[in-house]
């Protein structure tokens, strides 16, 4: 058939000859329409497209395969190119099958003898290309949903560091207009503090790598100043060849958290502190029995010795340490990161318990590796731990026993290990410890090892717990070295 409507068309020209062959064998469905706009001619490809033989497609009018909503647009697409203007359009028709297909037409106009005898019908099927963008049409708007409805604040960030967006949480909780901050380098609007700003460096070196930061506790500032504890969780932005072009950053607010941390935190303190009143006591009144010993001898005498005055300053230095130590166990302490030596603040803490542990019959044993073992840390925190497990320990031991105490550098880490001779903790408890108010004492709270482990986590630690029926219990701690 489309032989016999070419060889009519040649008779007019004969160079339409040699594309016969092309048409019969393209890859894409072509029509060839008369003047009128009736279908002539038709490639084997239609009938692939469609689902329709030739002959089927023949004896229909073009209309049925064309969805209503579509048939006047195909009719103007249509007459345009009978006025010799070619066209270019998407249009949906339905196959044999009754699903709908999306095809991508090209109208060229058949110009004979400079006037257009008909028109080349050309279509494509782009059902796939359609499905794939509305699925990412759809992903798209997902995404923007996501982020514009979030609780949480967030903002995208070029890798330069300008912000591309914000969303409205992000605007509510920090004060800015999406105006103000769009556009703008996150430092110059001061939302990070300057101390923090070589972490933000950090951060932005690992998301150049492509890497995800997930639950990083630190501090960003609103526009009025005011200090915010945030969580962030930031992940790389790529790009179609998967090179990071920025990151997005969701702060989630953890204040009103952190207060209540620090609450139960300084209340652990508190009970610490009344638990070791009566060691403290025992640990300053010898000291105090030499003062008054002394001090009698040189009212007796009448006269000036240096001697007693020397020992006797000794006595009130202990004295100091032990009450210093004592109140900065209790009172409430900004948190002060800084670099300091494991050892020694373990050996600050044994000094404080010295007394605690002679009362209980419990012989301190310690095994520290020669020098110094420096950790980024809040040495009153790790105080705080340290005393917690030195007391559940001997608490352990009610009649008494062996206490050792061992640290040793492993590689990157530090490891601390509390090893006592206790009763030990069955295998089905040992998941459940630090849990608050979960605690193998008779008058326990449990959360002791809660604020404990709460304590190591935020030293990037990890706290190992292993223990045997009738043998002891072993508290493994891992901070990573300076």
């Amino acid at each position: 058939m489309l032989n016999q409507h070419l060889n009519m068309i040649n008779s007019h020209d004969g160079r339409l000859r040699s594309y016969q062959s092309a048409i019969e064998n393209h890859p894409d469905g072509v029509l060839i329409l008369d003047r009128d706009g009736r279908c002539r001619e038709l490639n084997p490809a239609v009938s692939e497209l469609t689902g329709y033989t030739l002959e089927e497609f023949c004896q229909k009018k073009l209309s049925f395969l064309i969805l209503p909503q579509d048939l006047e647009k195909t009719r103007n697409h249509i007459q345009l190119a009978l006025r010799g203007i070619p066209q270019r359009y998407d249009m949906t028709i339905i196959h044999k099958s009754g699903l709908p297909l999306h095809i991508q037409m090209t109208n060229v106009p058949i110009i004979l003898n400079h006037e257009v005898a008909g028109v080349f019908c050309i279509g494509r099927d782009i059902t796939a290309r359609k499905q794939l963008e509305e699925q990412q049409r759809s992903v798209k708007q997902q995404l923007e949903s996501f982020i514009e409805n979030n609780v949480d604040p967030i903002l995208m960030v070029r890798e330069d560091g300008k912000v591309l967006r914000v969303n409205e949480s992000f605007v509510n909780t920090f004060g800015w207009k999406a105006n103000e901050f769009v556009g703008m380098n996150v430092f110059d609007l001061h939302l990070i503090p300057d101390e923090k700003k070589g972490e933000f460096e950090e951060l932005a070196r690992e998301m150049r790598a492509g890497n995800k930061i997930i639950g990083k506790e630190t501090v960003r500032l609103r526009k009025d100043g005011g200090r915010m504890n945030v969580l962030l969780s930031s992940s790389p932005i790529l790009d179609e060849k998967g090179e990071v072009t920025g990151w997005s950053v969701t702060l989630r607010d953890i204040t009103e958290k952190k207060k209540s941390e620090e609450l139960l935190l300084q209340e652990e303190k508190l009970l610490v502190a009344g638990q070791l009143a009566a060691g403290v006591a025992h640990e300053i009144r010898n000291p105090l029995t030499a003062l008054k010993g002394f001090v009698q001898l040189m009212e007796k005498e009448k006269s000036y010795n240096e001697q007693y005055l020397g020992i006797m300053l000794e006595e009130l230095k202990r004295i100091e340490l032990i009450t210093n130590e004592l109140l900065m166990l209790s009172k409430p302490q900004q948190s002060q990161f800084v670099h300091k030596n494991l050892i020694g603040i373990l050996q600050e803490v044994i000094a404080l318990l010295g007394a605690q542990t002679i009362m209980n019959n419990i012989i301190l044993l310690t095994d520290f590796e020669t020098g110094s073992i420096q950790v980024h840390c809040d040495r009153n925190q790790l105080k705080q731990v340290f005393i917690n497990f030195i007391k559940n320990a001997i608490e352990a031991m009610p009649g008494g026993g062996n206490l050792r105490i061992q640290v040793r550098k492993q590689g990157a880490y530090a490891v601390i290990r509390f090893i006592d001779e206790g009763c030990g903790i069955p295998q089905e408890q040992l998941a459940m410890l630090g849990q608050p108010f979960f605690t193998t004492k008779e008058k326990g709270t449990g959360l002791g090892l809660m604020v404990s482990r709460r304590i190591i986590e935020n030293h990037h630690g990890t706290l190992n717990i292993s223990s045997e029926i009738g043998v002891g219990t072993t508290m493994e701690i891992f901070f990573p070295v300076c």
